[in-house]
């Protein structure tokens, strides 16, 4: 059984060597204590942002640990392994139980608002774009133009299924046909993450030259404080840059991927970032299976931007943040942030 969460996908290895774990020699005791232990040691040996979300990862399992028997019933162990997990606020660690009776699924970190809630793509697309609206790259990249004059790009995730393998080959042909326009606006609002590949072969059609955009440390040892030497994510240019005027949005919903998209942009100086700030999950995902087959994930390594600075719970900050009053709701044609993005390109 598989379960999706938002993930960036280089961690392959380390998910094969967990499987072969369960492989060799007895399979794990399947009893509630045994369970929790299992997934309490696991985070204690592989998770890397203990120090970031300011946890005691002991402390916790004192506290936890006692409520537990072998007699517990799973419904029991499978809502005490999620106040646990809660505690680390963390959008990438996820936590799907199912019983006899009832399945419980999780995720985790905070839930935001604010400029999230103004965004809403059918009213773009029916009173920004109006009839230039089109997709490409098996319905990913939606596309048009605002006012004839300025591009309009939205890339709802950088993931990829069966369905839509390849997709981010169609990017250069979505910008040829944008060419025209005087500047673009790349709208990355609720984009919910992807993959590594996905994330290079976009990004790529910004950079004139090869240029590091980000650094990853993996944890690698029993020490919350292991980790292995910081390594640049790096993007080479397509070979054609688009180097017009480029307006980025974002808001507390652009998560995982998307967030090292805004990292990489925000390097290049004809773009600015406005919007809201994002959804601070920056980790690549490990997915785990416990002995009695419920699956959980987590985060297992630190990024920082070329500068070593973390973003990590926090989120990317724009450069105009654009907040909207809480009682505000999307309403006929009206899109301030969107608005704000075409006021800058039209000067």
């Amino acid at each position: 059984m598989k379960n999706k969460y938002i993930y960036i996908s280089i961690v392959f290895v380390l998910s094969i060597s967990g499987c072969t774990d369960l492989l060799v020699g007895s399979p794990p005791p399947t009893t509630p204590t045994a369970v929790f232990d299992e997934l309490w040691h696991d985070f204690d040996q592989r998770y890397a942002l203990f120090d970031v979300y300011n946890v005691n990862w002991d402390s916790l399992y004192h506290i936890y640990r006692p409520h537990l028997t072998d007699q517990t019933e799973d419904s029991v162990l499978a809502k005490t392994i999620d106040t646990l997990l809660r505690n680390l606020h963390d959008r990438h660690i996820g936590f799907y139980a199912y019983t006899k009776y009832k399945s419980f699924s999780f995720t985790y970190g905070e839930g935001y608002l604010d400029s999230a809630i103004g965004f809403d793509f059918v009213k773009v697309s029916s009173y920004y774009l109006r009839s230039t609206a089109q997709s490409m790259g098996f319905g990913q990249i939606i596309y048009g133009f605002i006012n004839d004059s300025i591009g309009y790009i939205y890339l709802p995730t950088f993931t990829e299924d069966s369905g839509t393998y390849g997709w981010a080959g169609y990017f250069g042909a979505v910008l040829d046909s944008l060419q025209s326009a005087k500047g673009l606006i790349v709208d990355i609002r609720g984009n919910s993450g992807g993959t590594q590949s996905n994330f290079i072969s976009i990004s790529s059609h910004f950079f004139s030259k090869t240029q590091n955009v980000l650094y990853n440390q993996l944890r690698n040892g029993a020490g919350h404080e292991d980790f292995s030497a910081a390594e640049p994510i790096t993007i080479s240019s397509s070979g054609k840059p688009y180097t017009k005027p480029i307006v980025l949005i974002t808001d507390r919903f652009t998560v995982s991927a998307g967030e090292w998209f805004t990292l990489a942009m925000k390097l290049l100086p004809n773009v600015t970032h406005i919007g809201d700030t994002t959804s601070g999950a920056f980790s690549g995902r490990l997915d785990r299976e416990l002995g009695n087959g419920w699956v959980y994930s987590m985060s297992i390594e630190k990024i920082t931007n070329t500068n070593g600075v973390s973003y990590e719970g926090k989120g990317i900050p724009p450069e105009i943040t654009i907040h909207l009053a809480p009682h505000y709701r999307v309403s006929f044609s009206k899109d301030t942030t969107l608005d704000r993005a075409i006021e800058l390109l039209s000067k």
